[in-house]
């Protein structure tokens, strides 16, 4: 069982729990952005569960990435999501800020024998927080996308890119940062990735194409 959670009371704010103790709280602020306090300690976040997560963190002098479903309660595809992101690290570390690998490599990072339809949507994932955050495309680093990847569907009928965003994707140079905030958008993402990505396209189709185009 979880020790710390986050509690939604019906007040402005919202109760960090140890247990059956309050023991701080989270605040939304007037830009928008959010800060957990427990006790001495305060983080800021873009969302309710990112602050959170971050002032746990803090609390218990570790890195976010470093949480674990016995602190707060981490959702499956969140657990996946970060180990593959500590994975591809180390993988840019290694090979002088770019990406080396394929989705069998992350398959065998959480465990998998294979790439198969789940990976996919966990790259799909991955590279809805690219989108938020203006990276390239972490999906289309791989040596070979899925063959779907950016095909047209029956949500829209764009043609996307794709030998444009494969091209930025492998020449970036991938640093901390940018994993640090593609980490942040994925705590704050509580949909499914299809559904984040239907949803922006039938919202604002424009503003795919123009991060899909991106200049190197």
């Amino acid at each position: 069982m979880s020790r710390y959670k986050l509690r939604d009371g019906g007040y402005p704010f919202r109760k960090i729990m140890d247990g059956k103790n309050c023991i701080g709280r989270v605040d939304e602020n007037s830009d928008g952005s959010f800060t957990g306090r427990i006790r001495g300690f305060s983080a800021s976040g873009s969302s309710w569960e990112d602050a959170f997560n971050a002032v746990v963190a803090a609390v218990e002098g570790i890195a976010v990435s470093e949480l674990t479903d016995a602190l707060i309660s981490i959702k499956k595809s969140q657990q996946h999501t970060q180990t593959i992101l500590n994975w591809l690290i180390n993988n840019a570390e290694a090979n002088d800020g770019q990406l080396c690998f394929t989705n069998t490599d992350l398959a065998h990072v959480i465990g998998w024998p294979q790439a198969n339809p789940a990976l996919g949507q966990l790259i799909s994932r991955l590279d809805w927080c690219c989108f938020r955050t203006g990276l390239p495309s972490i999906g289309c680093a791989a040596e070979e996308t899925f063959a779907d990847a950016w095909e047209p569907h029956a949500n829209h009928n764009l043609v996307i890119p794709k030998e444009v965003m494969v091209r930025r994707a492998k020449t970036h140079r991938w640093t901390g940062a940018d994993f640090e905030k593609i980490g942040r958008e994925s705590r704050a993402l509580k949909t499914g990735a299809r559904k984040a990505w239907d949803d922006e396209f039938a919202r604002n189709a424009a503003r795919i194409m123009e991060w899909a185009n991106a200049a190197i």
